[in-house]
C-alpha cells in the first residue's frame, strides 16, 4: 500500500495530466474556433466582394445606358440640326436659281432655248402625234410646235411656270418631258448627292 507522500505524488500527477489533457482540449477547441471563425470571415468578406462588384456593375451599367441614351439623343438633335441648315442652304440655292431660271424665261435669249429643246427631239416627234402641256408664257408658241410635231396639240398647263414642255403620245406610248421645274428637281437631287454639305 502506497504511503501518503507517494499518494500526494500520484495525485499531483494526475491533477497534472488532467490538467494538460484539459489545456490541450481547450487549445485545439479555440484553434478550431479560429479556424472557423477565419471560414466565415473569408465567406462573409467574399459575399459582401461580390454584392458591392454586382453593385458597382448594375449601378456602372445604369450610368453607361443612361450616357448612351444621351449621347444618343443629342447626336439625333445635332443631325436634325445639321439636316435642317443643309435644306435652308439648299433652299437658298435653288430659290436663286429658280428666280434666274424666271428671269431667262423672259429674256429674248428663251426663244432658242425653246427651239432647241423642240428640235433635240426631232426624231421622237417624227411621224408621231403628241399632247404637248406648256405654260403659260409658252402657249404662243403653238404655231412652232405645231410646225415641229404635226398633227399634235397644245394645251396649257399652269403649273408649268419655267418654260419648256411635257410632250405625250397620243396612246401613251412615249413622254418626253423637257421641263425647268424637272431639270432643277435632278439638278437639285444631284446636288444633294454630291455637294460638300456632307453630315
Amino acid at each position: 500500500m502506497p504511503n501518503e507522500d507517494q499518494t500526494a505524488i500520484l495525485l499531483k500527477t494526475l491533477r497534472e495530466a488532467v490538467i494538460a489533457d484539459a489545456q490541450d482540449e481547450k487549445d485545439k477547441l479555440f484553434a478550431d474556433m479560429e479556424s472557423r471563425r477565419a471560414v466565415e470571415m473569408e465567406k462573409a468578406r467574399n459575399e459582401i466582394t461580390d454584392r458591392m462588384n454586382y453593385y458597382v456593375r448594375s449601378e456602372t451599367e445604369k450610368v453607361r445606358n443612361t450616357w448612351n441614351q444621351k449621347t444618343a439623343q443629342h447626336a439625333m438633335e445635332y443631325r436634325n440640326d445639321l439636316l435642317h441648315i443643309r435644306e435652308e442652304i439648299e433652299n437658298e440655292v435653288f430659290s436663286r436659281v429658280e428666280a434666274r431660271m424666271r428671269d431667262f424665261v423672259a429674256s429674248a435669249d428663251y426663244g432658242a432655248y425653246f427651239s432647241a429643246l423642240l428640235k433635240r427631239h426631232g426624231k421622237d416627234f417624227a411621224g408621231r402625234s403628241f399632247v404637248f402641256e406648256v405654260g403659260t408664257a409658252d402657249k404662243g408658241r403653238e404655231a412652232e410646235i405645231l410646225a415641229a410635231c404635226p398633227g399634235s396639240e397644245v394645251r396649257e398647263n399652269e403649273s408649268l411656270t419655267l418654260g419648256g414642255f411635257i410632250a405625250t403620245e397620243r396612246g401613251g406610248a412615249l413622254r418626253v418631258v423637257e421641263t425647268t421645274e424637272s431639270r432643277l428637281d435632278r439638278l437639285r437631287e444631284h446636288f444633294s448627292e454630291n455637294a460638300d454639305l456632307i453630315i
